[in-house]
């Protein structure tokens, strides 16, 4: 079974979180919050349900508007996606129990920037 939600624009990346993390810990927390939130709205907005057969597998295509942020910032959303998948309860963690494999992939889109998540479970 595979399930399928888009997160509309796009997250932060590690290095905007490590500089705001760095002004001032709240704005770095505010800042991974309102990431969460956004996937979060995209999860309850496409209607997925509770992945019942585990280890899944999460595919994540991120679609950037251009070639400017570095692979490692645009891929570190997947960490803010894990999170948001399990405290929306989706996933019932986002150990290695519970996702055993991790694809990522990167294009560009300068008409519709988005996060395309697939999550894949076992038969």
């Amino acid at each position: 079974m595979v399930q399928k939600f888009v997160v509309p624009g796009n997250l932060p990346g590690l290095n905007l979180l490590i500089a705001a993390n760095r002004a001032n810990r709240y704005k770095g927390a505010k800042l991974k919050r309102d990431a969460d939130m956004q996937v979060i709205a995209a999860i309850r907005k496409s209607h997925i349900g509770r992945v019942r057969n585990y280890p899944v597998e999460v595919r994540i295509w991120f679609y950037e508007k251009d070639h400017r942020r570095d692979i490692d910032n645009i891929y570190s959303g997947g960490k803010y996606i894990l999170d948001a998948l399990q405290e929306s309860e989706i996933l019932q963690g986002d150990g290695q129990k519970y996702v055993d494999r991790l694809r990522y992939g990167h294009h560009t889109d300068p008409a519709h920037p988005r996060i395309e998540v697939e999550i894949v479970e076992p038969d």
